[in-house]
């Protein structure tokens, strides 16, 4: 009887998980599609989009970005960058979600243990997203006079935050892989 108990509960917890994991992608792709016009827009009138806005390490650039984008995108990207508060919510979830069903899959053999570690990385990736969006508000909402380690700081969180993504993903390339191997050998 216990371990029925303990198989049930086990399915159910799978269930629950890739149920949250399949409606955070969803939203993620919503997000995605609903931010997606104005980087479109932005990219298309300026020559500068989010990323440039992200990376862009110092003031004189922001200053470059700002003047090409004008009040009217500046405030377009505002409301871009409130957007991706629940944009960073989502996607972490979404990253976190799959790790998590790919490491208790047993897919990963060996590396189980790191599976675990790597879904938290998503998680700290929002973290720097959050710092970053937050020095990128500081930035757009006063272009003229905005505190002057924002850029950097904005620049450092978006780096490791792509840093985490990527190492996540390609930790399920490589996890996936070296199964794959192992399965034939």
């Amino acid at each position: 009887m216990g371990v029925f108990l303990q198989e049930s509960k086990d399915y159910s917890e799978t269930k629950i998980l890739a149920l949250i994991t399949i409606i955070s992608i969803v939203l993620t792709v919503i997000f995605f599609l609903l931010m997606r016009p104005i980087e479109s827009e932005l990219t298309a009138q300026t020559l500068f989009g989010v990323i440039d806005l992200e990376f862009a390490w110092n003031a004189e650039q922001i200053d470059n970005i700002f003047t090409a984008w004008g009040d009217e995108f500046i405030l377009k990207e505002i409301n871009a960058v409130i957007l991706d508060f629940g944009f960073l919510m989502v996607y972490s979830l979404s990253l976190a979600g799959i790790t998590l069903i790919l490491t208790k899959s047993g897919v990963f053999k060996s590396w189980t243990t790191f599976g675990y570690y790597f879904t938290l990385f998503p998680f700290f990736a929002a973290g720097f997203d959050a710092v970053e969006n937050i020095n990128l508000l500081l930035m757009l909402s006063s272009p003229s006079s905005f505190p002057s380690f924002a850029p950097l700081v904005a620049s450092i969180c978006a780096t490791i935050k792509f840093g985490l993504i990527i190492a996540t993903i390609l930790f399920w390339v490589i996890g996936l892989v070296y199964s794959a191997i192992k399965r034939i050998l």
